[in-house]
This record gives C-alpha cells, structure tokens and sequence, in this order.
C-alpha cells in the first residue's frame, strides 16, 4: 500500500507540472477513473467541438468484427492506413485500381464513418516503379516477386491443390486460355459451395520470407471457362483474407494488398463457391517497401553510423566507461530512431582526448586516396567542443565548437598506411553531445586515382560562409545564411547584399573564394554549377576567376532558387572564383557551388528536362484528379502534401536532405517539380473537387521548432502563390502527426500556439503515445506506466482544446485502436510499445479514461448518483 501510495504521489505531481489546467485529486486510487459505457469518444468530442478519428487498417477493419465495431462506436471518422495512397491505387502502367479501396469505404460507410483522405503527396508509399519510368535517370527498379513460377512457362509445379479434385493437371498450354507466354494454370472447381470458397483452394509457398509491416501486393490475370465464376485470394501461415472477385470468360487483372504480420508463410487461391474451370496467369508478389541498394553508392566505412537499433561497434576509450552510449528520446535523434550519446563531466582545456569514443573501420584505408567524412553532432546545452581523429596511424581534425542545433560537420582526409578506426575527442568540455549520420566514404575514382572533388572548399555552407571573402561591397556583413526560406538545400547558404546600382558593373559587389588546388590543370575543361536566388524583384550576376581571369556572362537572378552553369577552359593560372553581383542592388543567396573538371562530370547538365518535369507534372495531376474525383462527397478534407519539411534544422525535404534514394515505393516529386510541387498538388485537388478542406501535414513539430517555423514558412510561401495564380486553391488546415512519448511535454503547447495562429484549422492526426522508450524487449506493461501515459493523452487534449479555438479544431486522431495493431511496434525484435487506447484484448486503458476526462466526462459513480 506504501509503495502505491507514493507512486501515485509521483504521477500526481507530473500530472500538476504539466497539465495545461489545474488538476482535480485522482479518483479512488486512480488517475484515471471509468466513465459510463453509454458516453463514448465520439460524443465527448462533440461536446467540445472535436471530432475524434481513427486510423485503421484494411485487414482489421474488414476482418475483426469488434475492431471494427469499436471504431464505429468510439469515433466520427476514420484514416486509411495505406489504402488512399499512391501505391494502393497507382498501377506499373498509371492506370488506378480501386477495388480494394471501394470496399473498405463502403464498409466504413456502412457503419456511419466519414472519411479523412490520407494521402495525395508523399515521398512514401508510392508505385516507384511508374513513376521512375517517367522520370528516367534514376532507373526503374525491378521489385523482387516472391513467389517463383508464377508464369506457368513450363509447368504449374510448387503449386499444390489444398481442397477440391487433386488428381486433376494444373499446367494448360492451350494458346486460347493462356494469358501470356507458353502456359497458364487451370484449376476446375466441379460443384457450387455459396460462403465456402476454401472448398476448392491451390496453394504456394513463398520463396522469400515476408518483412512484418510491409506492404505487399498481389497481382495475376485471371478468367473461366464460361459465364461467371467466384475467387478471392488468401495467404497461409498468418492468414489474410481478400474480398471475394467476380470471374468472367475475359482474362481481368487483379490487385490485392496485405500487409504482413511476419508469419506469412504462402499465397492460396480460394475458388470453391462457384462451379467452373478457372484460369490463372502472371502472379506476382512484391514487396512494396522493399529497399534496393545503389550499385554506385560509394561504401561507407563507418559500420554504424545512423544508430537505428543501437550503438553497437562504438566504444569508450576514455571518460565514464559504465554509461550507455545509444539514445531513443527523440529530442535529440537527428533522423531515424536513435542517436549516439556521450556525457563528458568534466572540463579538460586542450586534452580533447580525455573524453573519446571509437569505432573500427569495415574496410581498409587505401594510402594517398582522399577520404570525406561527414557527421551531425549537438550538445545538450550551452556550447560544447569537439574533433575528430583517425587511429592506427592518427591524423587530428581542428576542434570545431558544437551548439544545441544539430549542424553538419565535414573532414577530408588523406589516406595514410595502417589507419584503422575513427575517434571522436569530446573531452574539452563537459557537456552531452549526440551524433548522427556519421558516413566515410573514399572521394576518389579507383579508375584513375584522380579525386573527383569539388574544388571549392566550402560550397554547401553547412556550417558558415569560411573560406569567402568579400573583394568590392560592403566588407562588414555576414556572408553566412540560416534563414530555412533562402536555403536550397541543407542548414545554410552564402548571402550577400549589394547596396545600390551600378550598371556595368559587376565587379563593384564581388565575394571570392580560392580553389582547393593552387591552380587549376592548364588544358583541362572545367563546370562549374551552383544554386542561385535573390531576395526580392530581380537581380543579376555573373562569375569569374581570379589569376587567370575568364568571365562568364551576365545572368538574371529571381526569387526562385535556379541553378547556374559555366564551363570554361583553363590555362593552368586559375586560382580562385568570384561571384560579381553589383550591376543590381539586392540581396544575394548562394547555395551549393561546385567546380569539377568536366571529364568527371556526369555528362548530365544536372538540369531536369522539360518532357519529364511535363510528364511527372500530368501523372500528379492525373492521380489527384482521379482519386479526389473518385471519393468526392465520400471525403470530405485531403492530406494533400504529407511531410514536406526536412528533419534537422529543416528546409524542404528532397531526397538530398534525406540521404535515401527513389527506390521501392520512395520517390522525390520536389526533386523533379520543385518547390512548387505543392502548390500544384493543391491546385490539382481543389479543381477536383472545390468543396473538399486541403490539409498540409507534418510530424516532429512538437519536437523541433526549426521545423515548425519552417513548415509554417513554406505553407505561407504556398499560400501567397495559391493566391497569385487566382483558381481559388487554398490551404485550409494542418495537420500535425504527434508520434510522441509518453515523457515528451516540452514542445507541446508551444507548437499548438503557433499553429492556433495562423488561423488555419488544426487537426491532430495520427497521435500515439509510446511507452517503453528504453526499447526493452521482455517490457511488461505496468498500471504505473500506463497511467503516465495516459497523463500524456491528458495533457495533449488539454493543450489542444485551450491554444486551438473551438472554430479552428478540425480533429483528432488517434493513430490506431489496439496496441497490437501500432506501426511504431518491432515484433521482430521484441520491442512492443503499447502506444495506444485499447490493449491486445480490446479491453480500455488508462489512456482512454484520460481523453475522457481532458474532454471533460464526469467518472461513472459520480454520473450514477
């Protein structure tokens, strides 16, 4: 009773810290008392002008009766989980299928459900494949089918007929029943068995094993003998069950998506409810998240650089050796899971070394070759220092100086004999630091041994402007830029302001910067590119060298970012470039310059053609006008742009500030259409249908307020072009994800001010709260955590209901029902999360109570008296 007792004494004091209203004493012993069955989540969002949603998954809702049944009950409306998104309706060809998805909105309408639409726009869950087609350059990846013989070529064998005739041949290679090739498979099911299509079912492994929470599409041609026959498909193992599909005597191809629960074992094809002789051609099962590896990805040598699991492969060579170096608190995670953490507690002025962590090389240093290493590092608070160094044979980097911003941080090195692993010397200073993204990787072409470099020693300003200069202007300014709305790419670019006209002129306003060689190769062509904006009206520039002087032609500048090339050939006395801007008065940014001899330049202008930019500008405008046209007065508000802004100090998110290649279902539309991607995307659904609300959604703004102000600077940028173009486009709402913890209170009611400002409806829309932040596997949910999460779920309605005015709340949605079912769970590990409102027997938690109680519903016993 004692230990209760304080316990609760604990979580009372947490609740009253970080209520956004003062908190009432817990009921009877529990934070969070029962209300009555008869008020559910629905009517209590009523109440209080909230419209509680859900997100739900095909399999479950069509399948489990009480999941569905909850989500009817407990919620207004309902988000799909994948299937309104690319990759769900988008065939290899463009065509749209939306068989599957007819099916799941009328099941939820059925049940008295709106539907919020999820997604039109996203780097995600696309059909990559279509849409690298068009695109080209990247290549189109061939997903892996795993399941063999699907053809029918030669023969029907590894299939095997479960229930029905098994004496009966399952290879036809009559050309008249054969869809493609040299043979089909023909399965004759002899009698009706309405309701039991199990009753007639051929089956075949799997040759791969599937990834749990992927999702995998089925596809194959399929037709009978005559009139009208019955199928669905199914897997074994963990079983899925699809929608049974109408078979005429015309071969009709059919798509079919589940998403894999890791038990998988093999696909059957159920055809026992109706009499006829069926035939099958060209199936196939892919996984639609499957990663392909770059062939021309340069190795990292770093063997664990990102942290995702852990931090294994590092150690401590100097400092507290007892304290674990892998960190899961999202605050301080760069990209991805986990980051790596090091506390350093004392103060060593000029011994770096005092406080280091190592790891080993994955593969040998070559001698004389360059390598680049790069990384993002903070601290904890203040300001921290650090270097890098090699050892085996050290070399020693500068101490750079670390702040609570992760920023990026570069160094190039010169293989030497016998190096072997890499240091980070934090000892200088006592702080927490946090790394992330750490990559190695060889600068040099094998072919030649010539390093394909950049010969501008700082061209992406991730760090400052070093290494410029101003020659004619105003010699006082800040050349360095970090304002998110003038960067192209990354945490920063050159800026430059010229103060008044000088027509004629450029050089009057001239920054500089040496190359990286002393001179350039007499004889050799060089390329130069770079990125290029001004701040307001028009500019105009143009670049030269210093030495041996060459001058490229004048250039306009606008407020777009457009990228600028220059080839010129070099006579051996070049030793610097010069960006001259003082013909026009404005204010210059610069971003991504490089200088690169032109036999190792890629041959591609690094310019996108017009017929792509075309071709990818009709396929989005195709997909939003079908799919908003399709489901219009079915749905009523979009997540027309999903996850636009860059994670870290933000900035538009591009595969560039992502480091991930278009591969699987991952594809880039900014790269291609720019920023204005979004503005078409909203343009596109608005026309299609002008009654829908448009949202703009985005996770992490509760953690990072560079990205918020960053999100909320780009939907003004989108706003005021909208407004320009004059077709009525608008952004009605955003959307903010709020995949949280259970202990992360401190961005909370700060970013839902700041989003409550814009005067833009807000939606809360895929909210968990997860527990077992440490990702203990063999975690036991306790009564004590559960009420702490259910403080969480307390404390973010409160918020929202306080800094949201009633007119602005548009919904909240919880981002799943029951714990078992919750995306942020790897069961493949062993780490579970309980993030949810249900446990695993649909039974209420804690955290249920706690949205009940924020939305003001009176406990049970006191409704009853």
């Amino acid at each position: 009773m004692k230990n209760t007792f304080t316990i609760l004494l604990l979580l009372a004091g947490v609740l009253f810290v970080y209520s956004c209203r003062p908190e009432e004493p817990f009921h009877k012993g529990s934070a969070f008392p029962k209300t009555s069955d008869a008020v559910t989540l629905a009517s209590a969002g009523e109440a209080k002008d909230v419209t509680m949603g859900v997100g739900i998954s095909y399999e479950r809702f069509m399948n489990n009766a009480t999941y569905a049944e909850i989500a009817a009950q407990e919620f207004k409306n309902v988000t799909f989980g994948y299937h309104m998104k690319h990759g769900a309706i988008v065939g290899d060809d463009g065509s749209l299928n939306f068989l599957a998805t007819d099916a799941l909105v009328a099941a939820v309408q059925a049940k008295g459900l709106g539907i919020y639409g999820h997604t039109l726009v996203w780097h995600q869950n696309n059909n990559g494949n279509f849409l690298r087609s068009i695109a080209g350059g990247g290549g189109q990846q061939e997903f892996t089918n795993i399941l063999s013989n699907g053809d029918f070529e030669i023969d029907a064998s590894g299939w095997a007929i479960w229930n029905g005739d098994k004496t009966q041949d399952l290879f036809c290679n009559n050309p008249a029943y054969v869809y493609e090739g040299n043979g089909c498979m023909q399965f004759v099911n002899a009698s009706d068995n309405p309701g039991s299509q199990w009753k007639g079912q051929i089956n075949k492994p799997f040759d791969l094993p599937v990834v749990e929470g992927h999702v995998y599409q089925v596809t194959f041609f399929m037709r009978c003998l005559s009139g009208t026959g019955s199928g669905r498909c199914s897997t074994s193992g963990n079983a899925h069950y699809q929608g049974d599909f109408e078979v005429s005597a015309d071969y009709k191809k059919i798509t079919w998506e589940f998403t894999a629960a890791g038990g998988e074992t093999g696909l059957s094809f159920d055809l026992g409810a109706k009499a006829n002789t069926y035939f099958i051609d060209n199936v196939k099962v892919i996984d639609t998240q499957e990663v392909f590896e770059d062939p021309n990805a340069a190795v990292d040598l770093i063997p664990n650089g990102t942290f995702e699991a852990d931090a294994s492969g590092w150690t401590i060579l100097n400092g507290d050796k007892t304290q674990s170096l892998y960190c899961t608190d999202a605050a301080f995670v760069y990209k991805g899971n986990g980051s790596m953490q090091f506390v350093n507690a004392t103060d060593n002025p000029g011994s770096q070394w005092k406080g280091q962590i190592k790891t080993s090389f994955n593969g040998p240093i070559i001698p004389g070759d360059t390598y680049l290493l790069s990384f993002y590092v903070r601290c904890a608070s203040g300001t921290g220092s650090g270097r890098c160094s090699t050892t085996g044979n050290p070399q020693y980097q500068g101490d750079f100086e670390v702040t609570t911003d992760y920023k990026k941080i570069t160094w190039e090195i010169t293989g030497k004999e016998g190096e072997d692993g890499l240091c980070f010397d934090m000892g200088a200073v006592a702080n927490t630091y946090y790394f992330d993204e750490i990559k190695l990787v060889n600068q040099t072409d094998p072919s030649n041994g010539t390093v394909i470099n950049n010969e501008i020693p700082n061209g992406t300003f991730e760090v400052d402007a070093g290494g410029w200069s101003i020659f004619n202007g105003d010699k006082t300014q800040n050349l360095f830029c970090t304002d998110p709305a003038y960067i192209y790419e990354g945490n920063g670019s050159l800026q430059f302001v010229n103060a008044s006209d000088n027509p004629g002129s450029q050089w009057k306003g001239q920054i500089n910067t040496p190359f990286v060689s002393s001179m350039l190769t007499e004889g050799e062509d060089y390329v130069l590119s770079f990125y290029i904006r001004c701040k307001s009206g028009s500019g105009s520039g143009r670049c030269s060298t210093t030495g041996s002087a060459h001058y490229q032609g004048d250039f306009d500048v606008t407020t777009d970012y457009k990228k600028i090339k220059w080839e010129f050939a070099a006579d051996g006395g070049e030793t610097g470039l010069c960006f001259d801007l003082g013909a026009v008065a404005n204010t210059y940014y610069i971003d991504n310059v490089e200088l690169k001899l032109k036999s190792l330049d890629s041959g591609d202008d690094g310019e996108i053609g017009e017929e792509v930019i075309e071709s990818l500008d009709a396929a989005m405008n195709d997909w939003i006008t079908g799919m908003v046209t399709k489901y219009k007065g079915a749905v009523a508000a979009w997540d027309v742009v999903n996850e636009p802004m860059a994670d870290g100090n933000s900035g538009m998110r591009t595969s560039a500030t992502d480091d991930r290649a278009s591969e699987g279902d991952i594809f880039y539309w900014q790269d291609y259409l720019g920023r204005d991607y979004a503005v078409k995307a909203f343009e596109y659904a608005h026309a299609a249908d002008p009654d829908a609300l448009l949202f703009i959604n985005d996770y992490n703004l509760e953690y990072n307020p560079a990205k918020l102000d960053s999100l909320l600077a780009f939907i003004s940028e989108v706003q005021a072009k909208l407004d320009a173009n004059g077709n009525g486009a608008r952004i009605d709402g955003i959307g903010t994800q709020m995949h949280t913890s259970y202990m992360a209170y401190a961005g909370i009611a700060p970013m839902f001010e700041k989003l409550a400002a814009t005067g833009l409806l807000i939606k809360v829309t895929e909210l968990e709260v997860k527990l077992n932040t440490g990702k203990n596997t063999g975690y036991l949910l306790t009564d004590h955590d559960k009420d702490f999460q259910g403080a969480m779920y307390e404390y973010i309605m409160d918020c929202y209901l306080k800094f949201v005015p009633a007119q602005q709340r548009y919904g909240f949605t919880v981002w799943g029902i029951h714990d078992t079912e919750s995306w942020v769970n790897e069961p493949q590990k062993g780490i579970y999360y309980y993030p949810l409102l249900w446990d695993d027997q649909f039974a209420k938690k804690p955290a249920y109570y706690a949205l009940m109680k924020a939305l003001g519903v009176a406990p049970e016993d006191e409704m009853s008296e």
